[in-house]
């Protein structure tokens, strides 16, 4: 009887292991006939999807460990990816399709109920709605997967793991290890070549595209550096270790020679105040009130023709200090390409305010809608980049209304982060709080000047910040809940 036991079990598993035996064998002889390596990775593919069933999470924190070390690769039909983090997004996002049809209805509904994950739904949405009605449908089809890959791996696990003080220290070492090492290659590389400006995008390769997406990353996670100093007592090894962090990150950031980035810090400072003195909202009605004069008055009679660029002397400079005359005299190339594709995004807006061109297609229409009086030497645009704000993007790609939803999820997070804050006592959640506002403000401020929701090294602190804010809100709701529960009734008035 105990031997037909022992059978019954050993059966199934004799099974999968002759049956993933012989996927070995089929994947290896694929692979020589056809003479795609690629084929033979399949059987190591379904072994860390195995493995990933098991332990859901496990796939997250792998991701979260790649951010810094990301590349982006082109693949063949103009396509591209990030390797090894959109894979990983892609197993996650199939692993939680599978998950939610076996656990869907025992999970808690307190997360999708939440105010910021009905915004962030809408948004995904209106993508979807804006892609119908696209000019390059396939485009916006590619836009809107990888969209929907990135929310459920950042925010959607993120919601799911970022709940426990264990989770966040896993959080942060992850990544603060792997970005700590990258910064230390490039500045041993940088060293080597005596910290030249003119070559400092020569040496981010393969980590980062160029410095500013470098210098961005490390100042977005600053702050989770900042406030991770509180876990460990003075004089402790991880102290030191955390404070040697931030002197590397800081040089970094400097030799980084990237404006945005050191403005990014001061930015930190100033907004920590804003935080606590509750001034968010009224920083934010300035923002938007401050942009639409300045808007109205550049549109009014042309008079943003003024500001034209002198075809001549706007040119890469190779010293940092001449850079920065060059800004204030508005003959720095860089900024004055941005304003070249700016005017060409706003005119874009005006012949489709509605529905936009379609998510992920302003590089392919941007350039019948330029005017030739703001062109530079640069463009040419070789690296196929966008219109360099992140905001007129979105105006241009999914019309006036997408804008105004991502403007309303932005305001959301901040404020309702800004109150989780208060209503939170002193320590660690607080702490993990203020830095993902931040985060994300530093990552808000620096989008005027670029495109960085929409990489895997910035969009990933974007999503998983603010997961961490909708962990919080619901665990303050939670906990008041519980207190106003466990209250004595109130005695009837006399």
């Amino acid at each position: 009887m105990a031997n037909g036991a022992a059978s019954a079990r050993w059966a199934p598993r004799q099974l999968a292991l002759w049956s993933f035996s012989g996927l070995i064998v089929v994947s290896l002889a694929g692979a020589v006939v056809s003479e795609l390596p690629l084929l033979a990775a399949i059987p190591v593919g379904v072994l860390a999807g195995y493995h990933f069933l098991r332990s859901f999470s496990l796939p997250f924190w792998l991701l979260l460990f790649s951010i810094p070390f990301s590349t982006e690769v082109s693949l063949p039909g103009g396509l591209g990816t990030d390797l090894p983090s959109e894979p990983l997004m892609w197993v996650i996002f199939g692993l939680s399709i599978v998950f939610l049809a076996r656990h869907g209805a025992s999970l808690s509904a307190a997360p999708l109920r939440h105010r910021i994950t009905l915004l962030l739904i809408i948004h995904l949405a209106w993508i979807a709605f804006s892609s119908l009605h696209s000019q390059a449908e396939i485009v916006s089809l590619k836009y809107l997967l990888a969209k929907l890959w990135y929310v459920v791996a950042f925010f959607g696990l993120g919601v799911w793991c970022l709940n426990e003080k264990a989770a966040f220290k896993r959080f942060f070492w992850l990544i603060f290890s792997g970005l700590s090492l990258t910064v230390v290659v490039v500045l041993i590389r940088q060293a080597m070549m005596g910290f030249a400006f003119d070559g400092i995008n020569t040496v981010m390769g393969p980590f980062y595209r160029n410095k500013v997406m470098y210098a961005c990353l490390i100042v977005m996670f600053l702050p989770f550096v900042w406030y991770a100093l509180r876990w460990y007592a003075p004089g402790t090894r991880w102290r030191w270790v955390l404070n040697a962090g931030v002197v590397l990150f800081l040089t970094g950031i400097y030799f980084s020679y990237t404006r945005a980035a050191m403005g990014g810090v001061l930015i930190a400072i100033v907004s920590t105040f804003m935080i606590r003195w509750k001034m968010t909202r009224y920083v934010i009605l300035a923002a938007l009130l401050t942009t639409g004069v300045l808007l109205t008055w550049l549109s009014t009679q042309y008079t943003y023709l003024k500001f034209a660029p002198n075809y001549e002397r706007t040119v890469y400079h190779e010293k940092f200090d001449n850079l920065l005359a060059a800004t204030y005299k508005l003959e720095d190339i860089s900024t004055m390409e941005r304003a070249y594709r700016w005017v060409a995004g706003a005119y874009m807006v005006a012949d489709r305010p509605l529905l936009g061109f379609g998510p992920g297609t302003f590089y392919f229409f941007y350039r019948s809608y330029t005017v030739l009086s703001f062109q530079t030497y640069v463009s040419d645009n070789p690296e196929k980049s966008g219109v360099h704000n992140a905001y007129l993007m979105i105006a241009t790609e999914q019309g006036l209304p997408g804008l105004l939803v991502y403007l309303a999820l932005i305001v959301v997070v901040l404020l309702v982060g800004e109150n989780t804050w208060h209503r939170l006592g002193p320590g660690w959640r607080r702490d993990m709080v203020m830095a993902a506002l931040l985060s994300l403000i530093i990552m808000h401020a620096l989008q005027i000047m670029n495109d960085l929701a929409e990489t895997v090294k910035a969009g990933s602190l974007f999503f998983l910040c603010t997961a961490i804010i909708v962990n919080m809100s619901l665990y303050v709701s939670s906990k008041n809940q519980k207190e106003s529960e466990t209250l004595p009734p109130e005695e009837p008035a006399p």
